[in-house]
């Protein structure tokens, strides 16, 4: 099989097993909304926030790390990623038990506390399964991957329905989501050995090496947090829970659609560093195209279909009480609309080793977003949120973009992207022209009218689609 059929495979793959973990995720959302209503989501919504905000910490930028080490020309696999192993273990347990104690200083309930507390344990499942993910992204072996994240997602539906018909709360609900992370960690666990036999180790070369390469990560990963989870934790101590919840509910379709760059981008990352090893700066530039091209043919459909669909589309998923997360939701479409390009620089910095550069951008934008959130979020609450949070990812999409562009030469041809941004403002006239029809046919349409757009347009023309297919692809 040629490497481009290889990825042309992952992707199907994922494709496929992403679909299916969409749709446990969505139900799992639907349940859960329904179950603990606009107070509970918030109080859901402040506990996690905070336990990814802490699982981003512990990352300290190992997954984007193992890739790049593992992609490098002669890598000492088992080496490198029992060492990676090992480091995640003790970093995540040492972290993830300090994580609720330090929570007791922040003016929070009793139960959010003693949610975070029980809530450590899955995050700590889900920190250790990222590893692996690098593992397979390495390999081109994401249907692993997506096997065991579909596992884990239908797990933890299944523990989330029965905690809702026990009426169990929220702490259960937190239980529910360990063992959805349990299952995920240990089958991902399990291929991770099979493919890649390894042992834990403890070696200071290599732990210097891993450090060395991982702390412009880590520091660009924690100004992203901050202006992407910081948001949250302000609104949680400034505003009432139930605006918390509202805005929570938003953000959860947009975890789920901004994925789809992370996994097209993993799955880029190990030819990009390969190709940037060898100083083969075509390719590179090639590569940078064709994602381009993939990426403004995923961003701009989101975008066009979040703004038009948001309300009903809030409706559906979360019931009637979280109808007023439809406008919050129109505004982070926007905003993940420029996560698609962020991801998509954001790995490419990554790739050609200007993680420290990138740095400043990255601490720039938090500061800045810090401050913004801290003077406008008290004042107009969630909406403040959004709309800076639109602004942040642009600020990254763009510098990141910059960078990439003078270190590589990179000039993207806007041919694709123009007729991709056409056709979603088409297909978004479209669906906006049958308001009266239930949402799921609206979304049916949409991708109907799209898929048609892209085609007629030459979005996607004969030539891209047998590149895909051969090794023209990369």
């Amino acid at each position: 099989m040629t490497l481009a059929r290889n990825i042309a495979r992952n992707v199907t793959v994922q494709l496929v097993g992403r679909a299916v973990g969409t749709v446990f995720g969505l139900l799992t959302i639907a349940v859960l909304t329904r179950y603990l209503g606009t107070f509970g989501y918030g109080e859901f919504t402040t506990a996690t926030s905070y336990l990814q905000f802490v699982g981003v910490l512990v990352d300290f930028g190992l997954t984007l790390t193992v890739v790049q080490m593992l992609s490098e020309p002669g890598a000492d696999e088992e080496r490198i990623l029992g060492n990676m192993v090992s480091l995640r273990i003790v970093t995540a347990a040492a972290v993830f038990v300090a994580a609720p104690l330090i929570a007791l200083a922040i003016p929070w309930s009793g139960l959010v506390h003693r949610a975070i507390a029980v809530g450590t344990l899955s995050f700590m499942f889900l920190s250790l399964h990222q590893i692996f993910v690098g593992l397979f992204q390495r390999t081109l072996r994401m249907e692993l991957s997506a096997l065991a994240e579909v596992l884990g997602r239908g797990a933890l539906l299944a523990a989330t329905v029965a905690v809702a018909a026990m009426d169990g709360g929220l702490v259960m609900v937190m239980i529910a989501l360990g063992a959805g992370n349990l299952v995920m960690v240990a089958i991902s666990l399990y291929f991770a050995r099979r493919l890649r036999p390894f042992r834990l180790r403890f070696e200071a070369a290599v732990l210097r090496v891993i450090f060395r390469r991982s702390w412009p990560i880590a520091l660009s990963i924690i100004c992203n947090l901050i202006y992407l989870r910081g948001d949250l934790i302000i609104l949680s101590l400034v505003r009432s829970t139930e605006e918390v919840g509202l805005y929570g509910a938003a953000y959860k379709p947009l975890d789920v659609i901004t994925v789809l760059p992370i996994m097209f981008m993993g799955l880029v990352l190990p030819l990009m560093v390969a190709a940037w090893a060898r100083a083969d700066r075509d390719r590179v530039v090639r590569l940078l195209q064709r994602a381009t091209d993939m990426v403004s043919l995923m961003a701009f459909p989101v975008i066009a279909g979040g703004i038009v669909l948001s309300t009903p589309a809030m409706r559906f998923l979360a019931g009637e009480e979280f109808a007023g997360s439809g406008p919050l939701l129109a505004l982070l479409t926007v905003a993940a609309g420029c996560v698609f390009f962020g991801s998509l620089f954001g790995h490419a910095i990554v790739a050609i080793g200007r993680q420290r550069t990138m740095l400043w951008v990255y601490a720039g934008d938090a500061l800045v977003s810090l401050a913004l959130y801290l003077i406008f979020i008290p004042r107009f609450g969630a909406v403040a949120a959004a709309i800076i949070t639109i602004l942040s990812e642009l600020v990254i999409a763009v510098g990141a973009g910059a960078i990439v562009a003078r270190a590589t030469g990179f000039r993207a041809r806007l041919s694709a992207p123009a007729k991709a941004l056409a056709a979603a403002t088409l297909m978004g006239g479209a669906v906006a022209a049958i308001d009266g029809a239930h949402v799921l046919i609206r979304m049916a349409v949409g991708a109907a009218v799209y898929g048609a757009l892209i085609v007629a347009f030459g979005a996607l023309s004969r030539e891209d689609l047998r590149a895909l297919l051969t090794r023209r692809a990369v």
